[in-house]
């Protein structure tokens, strides 16, 4: 008997210890739902600094609103001639953002002028990089258009891949000399000559995001 009622104790041990857990229950509510909105954007920012020193890599100056190249520098062709006329070079920031969408990046620009009288093409643009810009600045891919004359009406400059990331491209524009052949900087450039009419020329240029 004492034995029985050592066995029913250790039972009754056992059962209050893994009664707690054992006999649990559960109760849940109906799914709630959580929603939030991303709204469509398409925008298109723009950053130009002025390249200091060549490098490589490229010193920048400080930010600026205008690519101003000043009083352009007389020195030699490729071909010892003095008949090139340089200026500076300036890099664009376009800041890039279509709610994933591909999209096409263009620019216009008139030829720079001083009133009827305008420059050669001189001025070349040089798509250099699609990245995600910040410090660590990793590639979105997509194609960068070739070096090509400035000057022109709906000029590609880059091509998004499918999935339109955001991003930050970058141009550079050069107003400087180039090869004899008239090859380099971009096919078509054209020198200005020494005795070019005295003035200041001018022009502007527009970037359209396209989506």
């Amino acid at each position: 008997m004492k034995q029985l009622t050592k066995i029913v104790a250790l039972i009754a041990a056992i059962l209050f210890a893994v009664s707690p857990s054992a006999l649990a229950v559960t109760a849940t509510t109906p799914a709630t739902s959580i929603t939030a909105t991303v709204d469509q954007v398409l925008s298109l920012s723009i950053g130009i600094n002025e390249e200091t020193s060549p490098g490589p890599p490229p010193v920048l100056g400080g930010a600026v609103t205008a690519m101003n190249h000043g009083t352009l520098v007389r020195s030699n062709n490729a071909a010892g001639q003095a008949n090139a006329l340089r200026g500076k070079a300036f890099h664009v920031f376009l800041g890039v953002n279509t709610s994933g969408r591909a999209y096409t990046i263009t620019s216009t620009m008139n030829a720079m002028s001083n009133g009827g009288t305008v420059l050669p093409r001189a001025l070349g643009v040089f798509p250099i990089q699609a990245t995600t810009g910040g410090t660590s600045p990793t590639s979105i891919g997509g194609t960068l258009a070739s070096s090509q004359d400035a000057v022109g009406t709906g000029k590609l400059l880059y091509t998004s891949t499918a999935a339109g990331p955001s991003g930050v491209i970058e141009l550079v524009y050069g107003l400087s000399g180039g090869n004899a052949d008239l090859s380099l900087p971009f096919t078509g450039w054209q020198p200005i000559p020494p005795g070019q009419l005295s003035g200041t020329y001018s022009s502007t240029i527009t970037y359209t995001l396209t989506a």
